[in-house]
């Protein structure tokens, strides 16, 4: 697979360090865009060492103008002999530069990108390696298991619903993952076929979001095309790491962002759906921070996106959803 140019306006790259070499054998490329987690990357490093798979490998990491030692770091770790490793450093452009960059310099079948301040479980990329070995097809969207950490250590991240939702038939895929941002649905624990992600085209549009507009395209994708896109939780593939200054604890930029998805990422025949939902769901969470005032009009403006008796019922859905999510303690809904 011949390495492509990186993507219009994307920031220039410095190669600081290459080790071993690619080849045939070589299936799947991890992706790691950095900032500022220098603390978190031997762990990382190690786990995916610890899979026993090097040799299937290649890393690519793309340090993204941090101002700790991630760079000193990284230039002087001790990598597996038999991964195929590339450091590249550029100033500071952002994760969709990094990830666009990343995919393009990707030169395997299969690529995966792993958030710098998460990390794999090694006998799940073992088995996610040993799987996309037997695969038939290089089209495909894998989203294994993962779980979460620290507070929440040991949690499932996915439940019922979304496994339902990626085993639906393509056209109700797509228009149920355009229509409610799914929290989390993560690119740490997917696996993609490079060509096929490289035609859904992501993270060139200039929305902030680098995960649900992901998803979305390849949803689109899919049904023009056939992909095999498809949960596979019987592999737990990363450990997530919540983030304190993460979109959730931020209610007005989440707000902003999953609306620029839902005004520009959903297609036109979901998109009223998209952007009632997504006002929707914020005013749930002011309900539950007790700002009734705020709720009350994001809900205001929900129904004047789209009125229907689906956007009343949303809120009470949720709420019942998150009750039982939290009971039960078995992963998102």
């Amino acid at each position: 697979m011949a390495q492509t140019d990186l993507p219009e306006g994307a920031a220039p790259l410095d190669l600081l360090r290459e080790t071993s070499a690619p080849g045939p054998d070589r299936l799947l490329t991890i992706v790691i865009g950095a900032y500022n987690h220098q603390r978190f990357l031997a762990e990382a490093f190690a786990a995916i060492e610890a899979s026993g798979v090097c040799d299937r490998l290649a890393l690519i990491f793309i340090d993204d103008g941090s101002p700790d030692e991630t760079i000193p770091f990284v230039r002087d770790y001790p990598f597996d002999p038999s991964l195929h490793v590339r450091v590249f450093e550029k100033k500071n452009a952002g994760l969709r530069d990094s990830l666009a960059s990343g995919l393009a310099l990707t030169d395997t079948p299969f690529v995966a990108f792993m958030a710098s301040d998460d990390l794999y479980v090694p006998a799940g990329l073992a088995a996610i390696v040993d799987r996309l070995a037997r695969a038939g097809a290089p089209d495909l969207c894998w989203v294994a298991q993962a779980t979460y950490l620290e507070g929440r250590d040991g949690e499932r991240v996915y439940g019922a619903a979304i496994e339902a939702t990626l085993s639906a038939d393509p056209e109700r895929r797509e228009r149920e993952l355009s229509v409610q941002f799914p929290k989390p649905l993560l690119l740490q624990s997917t696996v993609f076929g490079t060509d096929m992600l490289r035609a859904a085209g992501p993270w060139i549009d200039g929305l902030a979001l680098d995960d649900w507009p992901t998803f979305i395209k390849v949803a689109g994708l899919a049904r023009r095309r056939a992909i095999d896109m498809r949960p596979m939780f019987d592999i737990v593939l990363c450990r997530y790491r919540i983030h304190d200054g993460g979109t959730h604890n931020n209610l007005e930029r989440q707000l902003r962002i999953c609306l620029e998805v839902a005004e520009r990422g959903v297609a036109p025949a979901y998109r009223r759906e998209a952007i009632a939902n997504v006002f929707a769901d914020v005013a749930v969470i002011h309900l539950y921070q007790r700002e009734l005032p705020s709720a009350l009009r994001l809900f205001g403006r929900a129904l004047n996106a789209r009125r229907h008796p689906a956007t009343i019922a949303r809120p009470a859905i949720r709420i019942l959803s998150s009750a039982v999510r939290r009971l039960g303690g078995n992963g998102a809904d």
